[in-house]
């Protein structure tokens, strides 16, 4: 790995712009043509709404698709697998696959791996692209070397004399591969119409104070100014006092063989390496994860896109079935020289009897239960939060809409709807509307028989 080093990156400053031109780019790109696309996804799926839409009900199917197909794209950490690709008696090729495969398991278990993929699904399945970076980080320490010459304390010149001290030898103490989950707005790269005419891709990494002088030393990151907050996305909105970070451009050039490190309010690189890991294709990241792409542009087209105006009719229908409900309601009159009937109704009794006092002389009086109160015609709202319903559901066969009678047990009586020609449109079928008419209509309604208009 070739370092040009800190020295080199503080005479840069023209680097600094001309890579600050390809980030501007993307970014006037793809903010217009998909982050605020994906952004409007994203608080669909949380449900964030305006103060004007807070009370109206919608249903939120992008969260049910999304949560349905989370498990399918990815529910458990991958098991690794190597094996020698072409002699497979061979010891030493054998030895060194169980090697390798021994390390990444360990790798993918102890680094998070599975937890950064779920991430990159997440961002896939709602704003349309998922992004890992790979990072690798070596663990320096002093080498401890205890001869003739560090017992003096220098190194002897021409003459004998002991001059400076020789420099503090070092040796990797051990490494890591480390797998980093890049938010969707947080990566970017070269405006192309395929991934293989990208030539650079880039990270922004928020860093504090602290983290700026362990990466890039006390001199370089003191002087970085802290110009956005930790968890803010427009740094021009941001109020000075929560700015306790400074964002860092971590750019790769494939063309160039080069990554720099670099920030829009310093004037010169942080760092500047040629080649740091020596991959084969470069990139610390893999080609990202895409849902819908054009044959001529990487801008991203989330799922959602392709089904939100369903969705949004789903939510109209929705809001008015949940209208509907609020406006149906049952009310009517009874016989007063009956108080058990007012019983009967109110308190829900199941499997239980209301006592009544000289039933032998009132059942002389009653001719039935049904001719001693009547409700007010609700069954054309019924029927017609029926229809909302079942635009919601699958549409029904034609033999749906024909005459249909149920046999539901009751203990209370029968009441029969009798529905003309105009509102069979609205019957989605008899089961739909007797579950409607269970769930609306007091238990005296219980079972129904619906008859067609044989005009009709």
């Amino acid at each position: 790995m070739a370092r040009v080093g800190l020295a080199r990156a503080g005479q840069k400053s023209a680097d600094v712009a001309r890579f600050l031109r390809i980030v501007d780019a993307y970014e006037k790109t793809f903010e217009s043509q998909w982050h605020k696309r994906a952004r409007r996804v994203i608080d669909r799926f949380a449900d964030e709404r305006r103060d004007a839409d807070a009370s109206r009900a919608r249903f939120n199917v992008l969260w049910s698709n999304v949560e349905t197909m989370k498990p399918f794209f990815y529910s458990a950490t991958p098991k690794p697998v190597v094996s020698p690709r072409v002699d497979e008696d061979d010891e030493v090729a054998a030895t060194a696959a169980e090697v390798l495969e021994r390390a990444l398991s360990f790798f993918i278990a102890e680094e998070g791996f599975g937890e950064t993929l779920r991430y990159v699904r997440d961002d896939y399945l709602l704003a349309g692209r998922g992004t890992a970076w790979v990072r690798y980080v070596p663990h320096i320490e002093p080498l401890q070397v205890v001869d003739s010459i560090e017992a003096g304390g220098g190194t002897p010149d021409d003459e004998g004399d002991v001059g400076e001290p020789a420099p503090q030898p070092e040796q990797v103490a051990f490494e890591e591969v480390i797998t980093d989950f890049v938010l969707w707005r947080d990566f970017g790269h070269t405006v192309a119409r395929a991934w293989e005419e990208v030539d650079c891709v880039w990270r922004r990494v928020k860093m504090s104070r602290k983290a700026l002088e362990a990466r890039f030393g006390a001199e370089v990151g003191g002087k970085v100014p802290l110009d956005c907050s930790a968890h803010g996305e427009d740094r021009a909105r941001e109020p000075d006092e929560d700015r306790d970070r400074a964002e860092v451009y971590e750019l790769w050039c494939k063309s160039e063989k080069r990554a720099v490190w670099f920030t829009r309010s310093h004037a010169d690189l942080l760092d500047d390496q040629q080649d740091p890991l020596g991959l084969p294709y470069f990139f610390p990241c893999p080609r990202p994860v895409y849902a819908t792409l054009r044959t001529d542009s990487l801008v991203p087209i989330p799922d959602y896109v392709e089904y939100q105006d369903q969705a949004a009719e789903l939510d109209d229908l929705t809001a008015r079935i949940d209208a509907l409900t609020d406006a149906i309601k049952c009310a009517g009159i009874y016989d007063k020289n009956f108080p058990a009937l007012e019983r009967l109704l109110q308190d829900g009794h199941d499997n239980e009897l209301v006592p009544v006092e000289s039933w032998a002389a009132a059942n002389q009086q009653l001719v039935a239960v049904d001719k001693r109160f009547d409700w007010a015609g609700i069954a054309a709202l019924v029927v017609r939060r029926s229809g909302e319903q079942r635009s919601t559901d699958m549409a029904p066969q034609a033999e749906d809409c024909r005459t249909d009678e149920l046999e539901l047990p009751s203990k209370h009586s029968c009441e029969v709807l009798q529905l003309d020609s105009s509102l069979h449109r609205w019957v989605p079928g008899a089961t739909a509307l007797w579950v409607l008419l269970h769930r609306l209509l007091p238990r005296s309604l219980q079972s129904c028989v619906l008859h067609r208009d044989p005009a009709d």
